[in-house]
């Protein structure tokens, strides 16, 4: 079946629409994500290539004089303008999500990668300290006022 479906109905407004080429519109039914089975209006001809640029959706209709039918048609236009509104909010969240959590598991790896690097260098300085390469640190041999002394030179015969 095509994405597209052509009626010979009439148009509620009581009167055929006619394309740019004159000839009867047809009444078509959307197939696409966006305006799924929502009818519309455009050039009957069956090649695309040929159709003028006719296009009208059907339940975009002018005010008909029934107060009821009129309120209906614009509650059910709002409808359809809230609800792809709320599809939009709904790919833009999804898109905002994916980006977020593509962030957080490239910081999660990075985290990961720096906390293995830390447990090498804790490794590595307790190696250091365990070896008999380190004497033990004594801070009696250590003065603060040392720093500004010179060194002293011992020399052995």
């Amino acid at each position: 079946m095509s994405s597209l479906e052509v009626s010979d109905l009439k148009c509620s407004k009581g009167f055929e629409l006619k394309c740019k080429c004159g000839l009867t519109a047809g009444r078509r039914v959307s197939r696409t994500r966006a305006n799924l089975f929502r009818l519309f209006y455009n050039c009957p001809k069956s090649d695309f290539a040929d159709q003028c640029e006719f296009f009208e959706w059907a339940d975009d209709l002018s005010p008909t004089g029934d107060k009821h039918l009129d309120e209906i048609n614009e509650i059910s236009s709002e409808c359809r303008r809230l609800q792809e509104r709320i599809d939009l909010i709904r790919e833009e969240h999804d898109t905002e999500r994916a980006t977020w959590i593509r962030e957080r598991e490239q910081l999660m790896s990075q985290l990961l990668s720096i906390k293995m690097e830390l447990d090498q260098m804790k490794t590595r300085i307790k190696i250091v300290h365990e070896s008999d390469l380190m004497p033990p640190y004594d801070e009696k041999l250590s003065n603060p006022k040392d720093e500004e002394d010179d060194p002293v030179v011992i020399q052995t015969v």
